[in-house]
């Protein structure tokens, strides 16, 4: 399970990058069975990563740039993507939609409300 938080800026007509990761293993892979994935969005610097209900790990976004980088709202993307630790594809299974396609059986988002006090 890897995950990543970034953002890019430009400056003095540089694109910079923003980029902190996180990685653990989970068992069996990702491909064999179904998984739960959370993410809790503490802070603008706190990020909680979950496997099927297990805490795995926390990245706090790079300050390099900026000392709250993720305190607007944000918006969910669901990927599927290749990346350079994988063999890519070939063009036949990238054809085969019988093995090129993920499935989501239900996303959710929450937001954290704390609890009125007196209550």
């Amino acid at each position: 399970m890897k995950s990543n938080t970034h953002y890019w800026l430009r400056k003095d007509g540089k694109r910079l990058d923003g980029a902190v990761h996180g990685d653990t293993r989970i068992t069996p892979p990702a491909d064999e069975a179904f998984h739960v994935y959370g993410v809790w969005w503490v802070d603008p610097n706190t990020i909680k990563f979950y496997h099927n209900g297990e805490y795995k790990f926390t990245i706090h976004p790079s300050t390099e740039y900026d000392e709250r980088p993720f305190r607007r709202p944000m918006h969910m993307n669901l990927v599927t993507e290749t990346y350079d630790w994988e063999t890519p594809p070939t063009a036949e299974e990238l054809a085969d939609d019988s093995i090129n396609t993920t499935y989501y059986d239900w996303v959710r988002s929450y937001v954290l409300v704390k609890k009125p006090s007196g209550g």
